[in-house]
This record gives C-alpha cells, structure tokens and sequence, in this order.
C-alpha cells in the first residue's frame, strides 16, 4: 500500500550542506560578518543591524541581543533597546563564528555598520544581503531563512528543543517545533531499515 506523505503546511527552506559550504568560503566578502552572524548564531536581521561590539563577549562566545533596528517614531528607523519578544537573550556561538568575529573590522560600534558607521537600515541590509548572494552559486533565499537554516541544522546535530528554543528567543517550543520537518525524510530512512 502506498500513501502519498503530506506536505507541512508551512515548508521550511533552508540552505543545503553544500550551499553552506559555498556561502561559508565566501565570509571574507564585505557584508560576510553579518551573514555569519545569522547562519552561526541565528540572529534576525534587525538583531544585526543593532549588534554592538560591547554586546559580544568574545572570551565567553556569547553574544546579548538586546536591542534591535526597527521603525520608530514618524517612520523613521533607529536601534531601539527592545527585542522582538522584548527580553535580553545570551546566544553562545562557537569556534567557527569567533575566529570571523576576531578577523572582523571593528570601524563603528555597530559590529556591521553603515557606510558612515553609524548603524545600518533594513534598505541597505536588503541591498548589501542581496550583492552578497548575487554572484554565488546558491538559491536566493531571504535573510530569514539563514535563521531557519541555523535551528534547523541545530536540531539536526541533536540539540534539544528547549535549548533551541531559548537561543532563537521564541517564548514557545511550539514554534522551535517548525524546524524538526527535515527529520522526516531520516525517519523515513530510518523506518526503511526494518527487518521483518
């Protein structure tokens, strides 16, 4: 009997090993911290723009997101001392991420500035993020799905859900529950090797 397995309701994109590897041997391009950030850390993209080398402790490996770069009064953007779900997180990064983060020009406060070193706007992230992919040989995914592709591979490797959880700043596991889709296909696999 053959039934046709259901689609998530929402699929999940997120890059591939090899357009891992691809987007890692390119991280000495300009706008290449900001990309390691989020596929190292899994910081949101406004959670870069209002980074501050005083937020990462690099003897630690941590980072504290704390603040984020959002519309404030009359439509105008700025950094603002509040996160998405309005609580101080501690997300600690590895090896890989330290060793960009120590290579890192420091010109600004801001750990991925603006041209002018002041902090960055979500306009001018779009255009950097997007002169970045441009020339590599991967899919052009938003910078959101560099988020997915980092809990994703994290519960992947066998990180716990929690933990998951509290790195991404979600105040439900529910959420953090989106990224165990891609274990089906190693269950089915798994499910495969029965042997009666």
């Amino acid at each position: 009997m053959s039934v046709a397995a259901e689609e998530p309701l929402h699929a999940i994109q997120v890059f591939s090993p090899d357009e891992i590897q691809t987007i890692l041997r390119n991280l000495d391009k300009p706008f290449g911290t900001a990309i390691a950030l989020m596929l190292f850390a899994g910081l949101r993209s406004e959670e870069v723009m209002g980074l501050r080398w005083g937020d990462i402790s690099q003897k630690e490996q941590v980072i504290t997101v704390r603040r984020v770069v959002t519309r404030a009064a009359k439509g105008e953007y700025a950094p603002i001392e509040r996160t998405k779900n309005g609580k101080v997180r501690y997300v600690p990064y590895g090896d890989e991420l330290a060793v960009h983060l120590k290579q890192a020009q420091k010109t600004s406060i801001y750990v991925v500035p603006a041209v002018r070193g002041g902090y960055m706007t979500p306009g001018s992230f779009r255009r950097q993020y997007e002169t970045f992919f441009a020339d590599l040989p991967v899919r052009k995914l938003s910078p959101h799905k560099l988020r997915h592709t980092y809990a994703t591979y994290l519960i992947r490797g066998g990180a716990e859900l929690r933990a998951v959880q509290s790195i991404l700043g979600y105040q439900s596991v529910g959420v953090t529950e989106i990224y165990t889709h891609v274990n089906v296909e190693d269950q089915r696999r798994a499910a495969g090797k029965l042997a009666y």
